[in-house]
């Protein structure tokens, strides 16, 4: 290669340096690297070679020279640090890594190197005191942590331990029994929040077991991702305890030898960094009071803040009250306690727990506005425009499409209807809202809520994001405290109209609805925009959720059958048949089989599917508001009992059945959330056999109707019709519709016989006589 031209003469000898590695000439080895250190005496190819060869006089020398040409460099000090140490200079390299210390002070990594370093000679007063800095410095970092707890330097929330023995002692003289499968004697945070918003956190609990169920519950613990397990072992009764056992690929921890009247301890220490969001803030945890496991005998939150640090709680459902009282280190301990809990019971369909089980969570310096700010931070860029995007906008804007059949057609309408429409038709979605249009339309997934903003934009559409709060979370009214700002959690696009318009809100997950359709639980939700915080409700303003069906069975005298079906979907029922369609692709079998399992299986035991055809809109954008159609046929050996010269009609198909899934409880303590179900209509109409004849009364009245204005209402309505000679017609109507609403407990028992009532409607047989039979016409 001498003589030879080229561009990078270092990185060439690097290349044959390493291709030397597995030559046996030593002098060419050299030469290379005398060559390299000539040509780039900085080379990490060159120091790794020396240290490589243990060459250490020669790499503390190449070091040397190395910084003197890139002082910056901290890396190279710390090798030095390392060569100087293997080298037998102890003090030297603690001089290196004190240097490497000073010039880097924020670093806690390094004050965990220098420790080591000291505590390695005997130097173990000044090693604590270097691990002592660092844990100031970063309380939250897992290898701070571990040389400190290595050198026997306390950790923030070892003053805060409690002694699991003597809480067990105390239990057990107390005298206090819980009637229960397990009892939780103790269960205890600590929450440490230190001056930059960094968090750390102790949890404390003491369950004894007191019956072989309570056992298959507690005894296999679960250590949350990035926790560190500080105890976990099991107490007997003579005093004595076992440790746990470990397997590896569990995702749990198994307490040993664990038998009624045992007592399982564990203790767990987590932390996280400032939460850039509002640090020095922070926002921590909600605690729970009262738990759906077991009674609390002793249940308390510990909360270790700043002196300064100005707290906000969002205290709920009776939670106990603070006492605050001055701590160490210039810290105040808030403290949130209380006893003998009873046990909770899930009620079906309550709202969420934090409404109505004592909870208390804490933050500092939070607000809406704070928060929408640091998204829309994280946002911002993803919208940035390039050629890609701008030749779409255009192919788009020029594509011809009919504008929504429920707005008028302006240009704006229709050009948020053809964006919409084609980014969540040829987009697959993923969850990270950072990723960059760009990125998304190269790739063809990513994130949509940028890709369609990005659009919008170029075609001249204002458009925003929001953030919304699902109404089965809360409704709209009520109130949005921010400790509950996470509670915001479904990215919408709002997209403003011309003057005198309500905006449209855009779900970008859903494929193939309509126009501003947006899903039952956020038609109504809370809003909140970025970055101003400002909060507001979405609406829906595509297409209604409906579905209709149209269903003629004809019976025969053994009370079999054949059956043909028409449905019409709108809203959330045509998405589904949509998704559904395009998951199967042309394999219409299976589309078959799932619907025949799935779906008629169901509504009709024992039927065998004849045929089935599925109609989706396939126009341009805003097609969606079409109906989707789905017609089948089907035959079943027993559609009704067949038996002394009648049969019975039990109509068991497409019945709401409200008070089987929402009043089964004689009373309740918790409100109800009742719905959401699809508005739903049928007419079936039933031919009987020839020559029989329906019994009168048909089962019920002429119509039952049940309704509660604003909320639901049900409608059953059983009638004659008359068909061809010798031939009965039986027409059973059936409506209901069930918002999403909910019902206190002083409500519940009127609204649960409602429900039930309307059960007893639609459970109602049907007999049909047959001919021949004593009393038939």
């Amino acid at each position: 290669a001498a003589g030879a031209t080229f561009e990078a003469p270092c990185q060439l000898v690097e290349a044959l340096l390493r291709r030397a590695d597995d030559r046996r000439d030593l002098n060419e080895r050299a030469r290379l690297e005398d060559t390299l250190a000539a040509c780039d005496a900085t080379s990490e190819t060159r120091l790794e070679r020396l240290r490589a060869r243990g060459a250490l006089a020669a790499e503390e020398r190449a070091l040397r020279a190395s910084l003197r040409l890139a002082p910056d460099r901290d890396e190279l000090l710390g090798d030095l640090a390392e060569v100087l140490g293997a080298e037998g200079r102890p003090d030297d390299a603690l001089a290196a890594l004190a240097a490497l210390v000073e010039r880097a002070p924020a670093d806690p990594s390094l004050r965990v190197r220098l420790a080591d370093a000291q505590a390695a000679i005997g130097h173990e007063a000044e090693a604590r005191r270097t691990a002592s800095a660092a844990l100031a410095l970063r309380p939250d970092a897992a290898d701070v942590r571990r040389a400190a707890r290595a050198l026997a330097v306390p950790l923030p929330l070892d003053a805060y331990r409690l002694d699991g023995r003597a809480v067990i002692a105390d239990f057990a003289v107390s005298g206090r029994h819980y009637d229960a499968p397990a009892v939780v004697v103790l269960d205890r945070a600590v929450e440490r929040v230190f001056p930059d918003g960094a968090q750390m956190t102790l949890t404390h609990e003491i369950v004894r077991v007191q019956s072989k169920d309570a056992i298959d519950r507690w005894a296999e613990v679960e250590v949350p991702a990035g926790a560190e397990v500080l105890t976990l072992r099991t107490h007997k009764p003579d005093g004595t305890t076992r440790e746990p056992e470990e397997i590896a690929g569990k995702e749990t921890v198994s307490a040993a030898n664990v038998a009624i009247g045992d007592y399982i301890e564990w203790e767990l220490l987590e932390a996280k960094g400032a939460a850039g969001a509002f640090a020095p803030g922070f926002l921590g945890d909600r605690f729970y009071f009262q738990s759906f496991d077991a009674p609390l005998d002793r249940t308390e939150l510990v909360l270790v803040t700043p002196r300064l640090t100005k707290l906000a709680f969002d205290r709920r459902a009776g939670a106990p009250a603070p006492r605050a009282q001055d701590g160490p280190d210039d810290t105040t301990v808030t403290t949130f306690a209380t006893t003998s809990v009873p046990q909770l019971f899930v009620e079906r369909a309550a709202v969420p727990a934090a409404e109505y089980v004592p909870s208390v969570r804490a933050s500092s310096a939070l607000g809406f506005q704070v928060w929408t700010r640091y998204v829309a931070e994280q946002l911002f860029g993803t919208t940035r425009s390039s050629p890609a995007l701008r030749e779409r906008a255009r192919l788009l804007a020029t594509r011809p499409s009919a504008a929504p059949s429920n707005a008028a057609p302006d240009d704006r309408a229709r050009l948020a209807s053809a964006v919409v429409a084609w980014v969540t038709e040829n987009i697959e979605a993923a969850d990270d809202l950072r990723d960059g249009a760009t990125e998304t339309l190269a790739r063809g997934s990513g994130n949509r809520l940028a890709l369609i903003l990005a659009l919008l934009r170029e075609l001249g559409v204002p458009a925003r994001p929001v953030l919304a709060r699902s109404r089965l979370v809360a409704e709209a009214a009520a109130p949005a405290p921010a400790q509950e700002l996470d509670d915001f959690a479904d990215a919408l696009v709002e997209i403003d109209l011309p003057a005198g318009r309500a905006p449209v809100y855009v779900d970008p997950r859903l494929r193939h609805a309509a126009f501003g359709y947006l899903p039952p639980n956020l038609d109504g939700a809370r809003t909140l925009s970025l970055p101003d915080g400002r909060l507001g409700v979405a609406r829906s303003s595509g297409t209604a959720d409906h579905r209709s069906v149209d269903v003629t069975i004809r019976l025969d005298e053994q009370g079999g059958g054949v059956a043909v079906a028409t449905e019409e979907l709108t809203g959330w029922p045509a998405l589904e048949w949509a998704e559904l369609v395009e998951k199967f692709g042309t394999d219409r079998a299976r589309l078959r089989q799932d619907f025949e399992q799935r779906w008629l299986g169901v509504q009709f035991p024992g039927a065998r599917l004849r045929d089935l055809e599925v109609t989706l809109p396939r126009d341009a954008p805003g097609a969606g508001v079409q109906p989707v159609h789905v017609r089948y046929s089907f035959v079943s050996p027993q559609l009704a009992v067949r038996g002394d010269h009648e049969i019975k009609l039990l109509p068991t198909f497409f019945r709401s059945q409200p008070g089987h899934r929402f009043a089964t409880e004689p009373r309740r303590s918790t409100t109800l959330v009742l719905g959401f179900d699809v508005p739903f209509h049928m007419t079936a109409t039933v031919e009987l056999p020839r020559a029989a004849k329906l019994v009168e009364p048909l089962g019920a009245a002429a119509e039952g109707r049940v309704e509660r204005k604003g909320a639901y209402r049900f409608v059953e309505e059983r009638r004659r019709r008359a068909g061809s000679p010798d031939v009965d017609v039986l027409v059973l109507t059936r409506e209901s519709t069930l918002p999403l609403t909910r019902v206190a407990p002083a409500d519940y028992p009127g609204v649960a016989a409602d429900l039930r009532r309307v059960d007893g409607l639609e459970q109602q047989e049907i007999r049909i006589r047959l001919r021949g039979a004593r009393g038939a016409r």
